[in-house]
C-alpha cells in the first residue's frame, strides 16, 4: 500500500476538533495523519515515515510503557483492539490526556495490513479533571452505565485523603493542587487494561477494575497507603498523609444504576474514615448478607425518593417535661417500609443516602411533613415544638436557607416552634460556616439542639464555638447511669455546664421509672425514651396526647 492509496482513504466525517484520525501502512511504515492532528500535535506533515519513535517521544515518560505494551499485544494478536489512555504533548508543549483506539485491518487476500485509529483529545473536556488530568466523576457516572450495559463484573476501590483541608489551610490552595497532581501521577501506575482511575468529588479517587484482575483491591489499597505514608516534598515542605477507603462490588448482570453505586462508594469511604481509622471497608453488612443485596436496596430507596417519597413516613417520639410529665414536644423520625424488603432501619439507609443528592429532597420532605403535622397540634398547644434532624448535606446546600424560609411562609408555621437537631456529621462542617448558618436560623426564631451530645470531643469543642439552645444527652450515658459512676460523672458535668451556659437539656433513652427518678439529681428539664413512648405514627401520637403520657407508658 503506497502513499497514493493512503491519500485515497477519506477522513471527512470522522475527525473533528477533538478527534484526530490516523492510519499506518504496516508494510511500508508510512502513516497518514489528519490535518487537524498535524496542526494540534505539531507533526512534520500529513505523511510520516517511521512514526513510532517520533510519537513515543511525545508521550509522557510515565505512560510510555503501558502504551507500548498495549500496542504490542495488538500486533502480536493477543488482543483485537488497541485502546489506552495516556498523556501526550501538544503543539504548546502541554501534556493533554487522550484516548487512543485502533485496530489492525487486513487487505484483500491478506495482501498488506494497516493500523487505523482515532485519538480523542480530552483537553478542556467536561470528563477530565483540570487539576490532575484524570477522568472525573462525570466520566465515572457515564462509564458506570456502560459497565452495566456490557453486563460485566466490576470491583470499585474508592479512597480519599484524610484531613486534606488542613493542607490547604496551612500551605494554600496552589500547594494543595500541586500535592493532588503528584498523588494522581503516582496513582496512574494502577491504571492498565481493564482498570480505570477517576478523581471523584473533592479529595476522593476511585479505581474501577472490570472483570478479573491480577491485583486484589486490598493489595492495591496497601500500596496506596504506603504512598501516603511516604508523602511528598514540595517547596521544602515534607507532607505525609493518610487515606481511608472502601470497596463496592457490582456483580455481572447487575441492573444497579450509577447513582446508587456512587452513594454506596461514598458510604464505605465515610465509614472507613469515621469508624475504622482508615481500614478498608467492604460494602456489606449482616442484615442483608451481600453487597449485591445492599446495592439493590440502595437503588430501590433512591427510586422511592424520586417517586414522591414512596414508602417513607414519619414517626414521632414525645419529649416530656421532667417535672410535670407534660408533653412539650416531639422528635420527627424517618422510617421506610418496602413490600419486598420490609422495614429497613434508618441507621442503615440514612448513612447510605447522606452522600446522595436525592437526600436533600428527602430532607425537605421531612421538614414539610413534620411542620404540617405539628401545625395541627399548635391549635390547642401553642408552645408545642417539633425537633427535626438536619443533615450536613442540607445545611451545606446554598439554597437551604431559602428552603426553610419558603416552608415557614408557605405553611404559616411559627419558627419558634421548630427545633433543628444537628446530627453528628454536621459537626464536621467548617466551624465558621456552620456558625453563620446557625445564627441565621436562630435570627428567625428557630431553636438549635446538639444531638447525641457527649459522644465525641468535637461536640465539646463546638459548644464553645456555636450558639445553641439545647443539648440532647446521648442514650449511651443514660441507660446504665444508676450503676455506672463514669456515666454519672459525665451527665453531672454536662448538666452543670448547661446550667452555667443557660442551655436546656434533654436526656434521651429514658426507659425505666428508676432512671427517670434518678435523673432528678441533675435537674434535667426534659426527657425522651421508651418509658413514655416508642416512636409512633402521627395518628397514634394524637391519641397519645389526648390520653396523656400514662396511657402509653412503658411501650
Amino acid at each position: 500500500m503506497d502513499n497514493m492509496n493512503l491519500k485515497n482513504i477519506p477522513f471527512e466525517g470522522v475527525e473533528n476538533d477533538k478527534r484526530y484520525v490516523f492510519i499506518n501502512d504496516l508494510d511500508s511504515d508510512v502513516s497518514r495523519w489528519s490535518k487537524a492532528a498535524v496542526d494540534y500535535f505539531d507533526l512534520p506533515g500529513e505523511y510520516i515515515e517511521n512514526i513510532g519513535d517520533l510519537w513515543l517521544r511525545r508521550i509522557h515518560p510515565e505512560d510510555r510503557q503501558k502504551y507500548e505494551e498495549d500496542l504490542r499485544a495488538v500486533f502480536d494478536g493477543k488482543k483485537q483492539r488497541h485502546q489506552v489512555d495516556y498523556r501526550v504533548r501538544n503543539k504548546h508543549g502541554e501534556y493533554v490526556t487522550v484516548t487512543c483506539s485502533g485496530v489492525v485491518i487486513m487487505g484483500a487476500n491478506e495482501s498488506g495490513k494497516v493500523f487505523a485509529g482515532i485519538i480523542e483529545d480530552h483537553e478542556n473536556s467536561d470528563v477530565i479533571d483540570s487539576v490532575t488530568g484524570l477522568y472525573n466523576i462525570y466520566a465515572f457516572m457515564q462509564n458506570a452505565e456502560k459497565y452495566r450495559k456490557r453486563r460485566k463484573e466490576a470491583l470499585l476501590l474508592i479512597f480519599g485523603i484524610n484531613y486534606f483541608s488542613d493542607i490547604n489551610k496551612n500551605y494554600g490552595f496552589e500547594f494543595g493542587n500541586h500535592f493532588l497532581k503528584l498523588f494522581a501521577d503516582e496513582l496512574r501506575q494502577f491504571a492498565c487494561e481493564g482498570v480505570q482511575l477517576y478523581r471523584m468529588d473533592g479529595i476522593k479517587f476511585c479505581l474501577v477494575m472490570e472483570g478479573q484482575q491480577s491485583f486484589a483491591p486490598e493489595v492495591m489499597y496497601e500500596m496506596i497507603t504506603k504512598i501516603a505514608y511516604r508523602g511528598y516534598d514540595i517547596d521544602g515542605v515534607h507532607v505525609s498523609f493518610s487515606v481511608s477507603g472502601g470497596v463496592v462490588k457490582v456483580e455481572k448482570g447487575s441492573d444497579i444504576g450509577s447513582s446508587a453505586v456512587q452513594a454506596s462508594l461514598s458510604y464505605v469511604w465515610e465509614k472507613s474514615k469515621e469508624n475504622h481509622l482508615g481500614e478498608l471497608v467492604y460494602f456489606d453488612n449482616e442484615k442483608f448478607g451481600s453487597t449485591q443485596k445492599n446495592l439493590e436496596i440502595v437503588a430501590e430507596i433512591r427510586n422511592c425518593v424520586l417517586q414522591n417519597m414512596k414508602g417513607f413516613y414519619l414517626c414521632y417520639q414525645p419529649i416530656v417535661e421532667s417535672a410535670t410529665g407534660n408533653v412539650c414536644g416531639m422528635e420527627a423520625l424517618l422510617r421506610w417500609k418496602h413490600p419486598e424488603y420490609g422495614m429497613v432501619s434508618p441507621a442503615i439507609f440514612i448513612p447510605w443516602l447522606e452522600s446522595d443528592p436525592c437526600f436533600y429532597q428527602l430532607g425537605e420532605w421531612v421538614l414539610r411533613q413534620a411542620m404540617t403535622d405539628t401545625k395541627k397540634i399548635l391549635v390547642n398547644n401553642p408552645d408545642f415544638r417539633v425537633n427535626v434532624n438536619v443533615s450536613s448535606q442540607q445545611i451545606s446546600r446554598s439554597g437551604f436557607r431559602d428552603t426553610v424560609c419558603n416552608l415557614l411562609e408557605e405553611l404559616q408555621f411559627p419558627a419558634e416552634n421548630l427545633c433543628m437537631e444537628l446530627t453528628e456529621r454536621v459537626l464536621s462542617l467548617n466551624v465558621n460556616f456552620l456558625r453563620q448558618e446557625l445564627e441565621f436560623f436562630k435570627s428567625l426564631g428557630i431553636m438549635i439542639a446538639l444531638d447525641d451530645f457527649g459522644t465525641g470531643i468535637s461536640s465539646l469543642n463546638l459548644l464553645l464555638e456555636l450558639s445553641v439552645d439545647e443539648l440532647k444527652i446521648d442514650r449511651n450515658f443514660i441507660k446504665d447511669i444508676i450503676s455506672n459512676t463514669n456515666q454519672q460523672t459525665i451527665v453531672e458535668t454536662i448538666a452543670f455546664c448547661a446550667k452555667k451556659m443557660n442551655l436546656s437539656i434533654c436526656a434521651e433513652g429514658v426507659e425505666t421509672t428508676e432512671i427517670k427518678n434518678y435523673l432528678e439529681h441533675y435537674e434535667i428539664p426534659e426527657q425522651q425514651g421508651y418509658l413514655y413512648a416508642k416512636p409512633i405514627v402521627y395518628e397514634e401520637f394524637l391519641e397519645y396526647l389526648d390520653r396523656g403520657t400514662d396511657a402509653l407508658s412503658g411501650q
